[in-house]
């Protein structure tokens, strides 16, 4: 088989094009479009009408299906004729309808449990935990968590001297299991050259809590695991697009049957 160099180098061309584009697109949806802004948006309650528009319509259509257009009055003279066609276009409709239900299945299915549960850290204090809980949550933020965010999350942790070297080097399998002590409750993260122990609630002098650990440690959490699954994110945002411009041809056709029927 003989390839053709033109194509071969627009195709290696776009390739790189794209590859060199995803670092912006990264860090665009790191700063603009995170789990928590899907979440915002998914709660707005005007967008539900469509998840209704996309269960109603399969079934109107087969009920409708033989129902002619245009009804004839002859009861008047001349007789009236009533048309029965919608002012836009219901299969563009139920299409952005699809297209909204696609993103939020998405986002249902794969926003951290962590992001839908808690908005900010009032409302984790709203659950009354345990000074101990946060560690149980950054565990299993860690066992899901892919190597970059986990060296990330010990790198802040590290600078806010939250976590300490662990000298007993413990086997992956008890990694990130969280370990029941007197005072504290400890996990073992590991970087990429070294052990360390988180503990909470954070002591200070081994007898006072850190006021401010707690805090620290929960939005790291939240941080990451927002900034997480970045093709996720991006396939609900194509998703989104699709829906809004196609509900923007429906909302273009209303407009304009409505101008025509005032205008005659």
């Amino acid at each position: 088989m003989q390839y053709h160099p033109l194509k071969t180098g627009s195709l290696v061309k776009i390739i790189e094009a794209m590859e060199s584009s995803m670092p912006k697109l990264r860090i665009f949806f790191s700063e603009r479009l995170r789990w928590e802004a899907y979440r915002d948006f998914f709660q707005i309650q005007f967008l539900r009408y469509l998840v209704v528009w996309f269960s109603l319509v399969p079934a109107a259509a087969a009920i409708l299906k033989d129902v002619p257009k245009t009804i004839t009055l002859n009861a008047t003279h001349p007789p009236i004729i009533i048309a029965l066609e919608l002012p836009f276009s219901w299969q563009a409709l139920w299409f952005s309808s699809v297209f909204f239900m696609a993103a939020l299945i998405l986002y249902l299915l794969f926003c951290p449990k962590f992001i839908k549960k808690y908005h900010s850290y009032s409302d984790y204090q709203k659950y009354e935990h345990d000074g101990r809980w946060i560690t149980r949550e950054a565990a299993r933020f860690l066992r899901s968590a892919e190597s970059p965010q986990r060296q990330k999350f010990i790198d802040r942790l590290l600078i806010k001297g939250l976590i300490t070297r662990n000298d007993k080097i413990v086997p992956p399998a008890d990694l990130y299991k969280p370990e029941v002590e007197k005072l504290q409750t400890m996990i073992v993260m590991e970087s990429k050259t070294s052990q360390y122990c988180l503990r909470t609630p954070v002591l200070v002098n081994d007898k006072e809590k850190h006021s401010d650990a707690e805090a620290g440690i929960f939005w790291e959490v939240y941080a990451l695991e927002s900034d997480s699954g970045f093709y996720l994110r991006l396939a609900i945002s194509i998703l989104l697009t699709l829906s809004g411009l196609t509900f923007l041809l429906v909302l273009a056709q209303h407009i304009i049957e409505g101008a025509r029927y005032a205008l005659t």
